[in-house]
């Protein structure tokens, strides 16, 4: 088989990792493209499929215009070639006469497992500090954007300090990391914690950790916490990784930890005006057995969706998973103040509050989808952030 290779300068897009040779395979029905360590082989008919030209695609979303059903089933490379203003590669093909503009950035998103989920993640314990608090006042950086993600993405939360108490502020805060972009602003909740609160939350004798509305289908993926008051005598804020309570609960006891990710427990929350009913397991694993989610909620949880004979250890995997979640060891611990604000991942990181005496907290609390926070990141990543 005879190969053709187009190569460019090593300067050609020194800012980026733009593919660097081009290898077109006789009869043009596929090309290699190679860059370092990045390899594919990509089949004609697909390179055409991802090309681009400013006819073919929306402007305002970078979408095609066009079915994949409208290509030819028969697609040659005619001819390829490096634009290096633009930092990207022309592709001709046979019976087409205006070339194609191939973004190999974009292509190798699909083959980035960090492009696609962000960094992997990095359980903590109590032997490792709270996540550090980046200041409000440099949240206009697109750099602190990302690093305030990252964090997120890493340890399962991050921090703000210096949030102006108001809602306005928490508003715009929740709007520049992304929520409901283009749509409705987020719904506002105020947690009250303290003798005028209601009895379920005026308990000096704590909150067990938890994830927030396991109720409601979907689950909230990250939410936004701002201290607006905090004049509670103890009363830290408890936060627990899922990933270690989960692997904790499967190295202890491993047939219990299986019967929670297999049988489904229904949380419900009802009231005068509402009555939100979901299932779903406490734990959930993908295809290779790795963490995927947790869900715990002692108030919401009503029952086990399991035969009779798999109750009893469904419920003795449950009380488990519950004093597991109360080990300190597992636990980051600090005080909230009035301006402070915390970003948790719903589906790893439980959270909940110490034991505390006389006082009032009040939090200003709202929810973030998970692609309007990668949706951010990606922008705060590449510098299209404002």
């Amino acid at each position: 088989m005879r190969l053709m290779s187009l190569t460019t300068e090593s300067t050609s897009s020194p800012q980026s990792s733009a593919v660097q040779s081009m290898v077109v395979e006789a009869g043009g029905m596929a090309v290699v493209a190679e860059e370092g360590a990045f390899k594919r082989r990509i089949p004609a008919r697909w390179l055409r499929l991802m090309g681009s030209e400013p006819r073919s695609m929306v402007r305002e979303t970078g979408q095609r215009a066009f079915d994949s059903t409208s290509i030819p089933a028969e697609v040659r490379v005619r001819s390829t070639s490096f634009n290096s203003d633009e930092g990207l590669w022309e592709v001709r093909f046979e019976g087409e006469t205006d070339a194609l503009e191939i973004d190999f950035e974009r292509l190798r998103s699909s083959s980035s497992v960090e492009q696609i989920d962000g960094p992997l993640p990095s359980p903590f314990t109590s032997a490792d500090q709270p996540a550090r608090a980046l200041d409000f006042e440099n949240l206009d950086s697109p750099a602190a954007v990302r690093s305030l993600l990252e964090t997120l993405f890493r340890r399962g939360y991050a921090r703000v300090r210096g949030v102006p108490t108001k809602e306005a502020a928490f508003l715009k805060l929740a709007s520049r990391l992304g929520a409901h972009r283009g749509s409705s602003a987020p719904q506002v909740i105020t947690e009250e914690v303290g003798a005028n609160a209601p009895v379920n939350l005026s308990a000096s004798r704590g909150c067990l950790a938890h994830t927030d509305e396991p109720y409601l289908d979907p689950m909230p993926r990250y939410l936004l916490q701002l201290c607006i008051e905090n004049s509670l005598s103890g009363g830290e804020l408890q936060l627990v990784d899922g990933m270690n309570a989960a692997e904790t609960l499967a190295m202890e006891a491993p047939i219990m930890a299986a019967e929670l990710a297999r049988w489904p427990m229904l949380f419900a929350c009802t009231g005068s005006d509402s009555d939100y009913r979901a299932l779903r397991t406490l734990l959930e694993t993908s295809a290779d057995g790795s963490f995927q989610r947790i869900t715990f909620n002692d108030r919401a949880a009503l029952d086990f969706m399991c035969p009779e004979e798999r109750l009893a250890v469904c419920a003795e995997g449950y009380d488990l998973l519950a004093r597991i979640l109360q080990r300190e060891g597992l636990q980051n611990r600090f005080r909230v103040q009035p301006g402070d604000l915390v970003l948790i991942d719903n589906h790893r990181v439980l959270h909940g509050r110490s034991t505390h005496g006389a006082g009032e907290r009040t939090l200003l609390t709202c929810s973030l989808h998970r692609s309007e926070v990668f949706s951010t990141w990606r922008r705060a990543r590449s510098g299209n952030l404002d």
